[in-house]
């Protein structure tokens, strides 16, 4: 029996969401990394410490934190597609502003608008695409688009290692850039997705309870989250530096050292998803892979190439980028479509936590200790405890992919 007009409509308009999201997710990550692959260009520029760098990352993400829980719970009360397109043009006005910041005052002021405007994205965006995504492709279509962030680290790193390589001050071009096509998007997005269709709040209690318990039930999931991001974001600001400054790299070619995680991740991402799909199980999966990303950063630190090379593919192929999608759709499967939001914003707001304590903490530790290493072990060992939390999250079968 060949598929109603409805049926392809309906078929055409999520995978069209799947592949706008996916676009977001890059711009988002790069507007992230071309700060990372910037800071050595940026602290000579205005005469920074580490832990000073390690600030204007973490306050970016301070913004982005604490609007993570508001801005799920106003998408499920009013509009989804309201708070994601005028956050995201919030977004692309802070990445603009970023490239004509004068000061490193102004700079960082312009970071947490630009963490303001991201703050709306993770929870609205992934309630919009798992309210559409059937049940059976929902990791596979979570991974897609959480596998724009690999593409976003990827062009963010390597527009931000050839500005910086470049004449003073022409680190700023690549967020001026990107902060025009971020307007872009946003517009793309408004013409695109549909208009929300308002719904009261859940009034019946069976669903209420259910949903409840289902938030209760996933703490274990939110811990993961939390803890696992310390070592992803350790890397993602750190990496560059690290690179150029102990393994005396060239920018441009530690930008592309540093593409090694996301490069990897794509693929394997993607089939960890389709994966979960097949055999009914988020869980079984996180299990897996959580010892291996620890490993990782044990083997980073290490003197010679080889250590460096290992442990940033196998980061690639176990960490965040292919965890994530897998907490998204546990969290999915168990909660009415009418939570989504307010759920992945409690998910993502524990995952920020890492985000705004990483760039900061590692810094300190390198200007207290003289070395890295200490931010590399503690990482080794929150992922550690991150696998701890897998153990203890309760298995949740969901619909089986084909």
């Amino acid at each position: 029996m060949k598929p109603s007009r409805v049926e392809h409509s309906t078929e055409r308009y999520w995978k069209r969401l799947v592949l706008m999201f996916f676009a977001g997710w890059v711009l988002i990550y790069a507007n992230r990394l071309v700060l990372s692959s910037s800071m050595k260009a940026i602290q000579a520029e205005w005469q920074m410490s580490k832990t000073a760098l390690g600030l204007i990352t973490s306050a970016f993400f301070v913004s982005y934190t604490v609007m993570q829980v508001p801005s799920g719970y106003l998408g499920d009360r009013f509009s989804r597609k309201l708070v994601l397109v005028a956050g995201y043009c919030v977004h692309a006005l802070g990445a603009l502003l970023s490239g004509y910041a004068r000061t490193a005052a102004t700079f960082m002021a312009m970071r947490v608008l630009t963490g303001l405007g991201q703050s709306t994205y993770y929870s609205n965006e992934y309630a919009i695409a798992g309210s559409e995504i059937p049940d059976r492709y929902r990791a596979s279509g979570m991974a897609v688009i959480n596998s724009g962030m690999s593409v976003g680290i990827i062009l963010g790193l390597v527009a931000g290692g050839l500005g910086a390589g470049r004449a003073q001050g022409s680190w700023r071009m690549p967020f001026i850039v990107l902060g025009a096509i971020t307007a872009l998007l946003a517009l793309t997005m408004q013409l695109l997705i549909k208009k929300d269709v308002k719904k009261k709040l859940i009034n019946n209690r069976e669903e209420q309870d259910t949903g409840g318990s289902s938030m209760v039930s996933s703490v274990p999931c939110y811990g993961l989250a939390l803890i696992s991001m310390y070592g992803f974001y350790l890397l993602l600001t750190w990496l560059p530096f690290y690179l150029v400054d102990v393994r005396g790299m060239e920018m441009l070619e530690a930008s592309l050292v540093s593409c090694i995680v996301p490069v990897v991740s794509i693929p394997f991402s993607v089939a960890g998803g389709w994966f979960s799909d097949r055999i009914g199980s988020r869980r079984k999966i996180l299990i897996a892979v959580l010892p291996l990303s620890a490993l990782c950063f044990l083997m980073i630190p290490q003197e010679g190439i080889a250590w460096l090379v290992a442990g940033l593919v196998l980061y690639g192929v176990t960490g965040k980028l292919t965890v994530d999608p897998l907490l998204v759709a546990y969290v999915a499967d168990a909660l009415p479509k009418s939570q989504y939001a307010t759920a992945f914003g409690i998910l993502n707001f524990a995952s920020a936590i890492g985000t705004v304590t990483a760039p900061a903490i590692t810094g300190m530790l390198a200007d207290l200790t003289g070395s890295f290493n200490a931010g590399f072990y503690l990482a080794f060992a929150l992922q550690l405890m991150a696998w701890a939390f897998a153990m203890l999250m309760p298995e949740r079968r969901c619909a089986r992919g084909q």
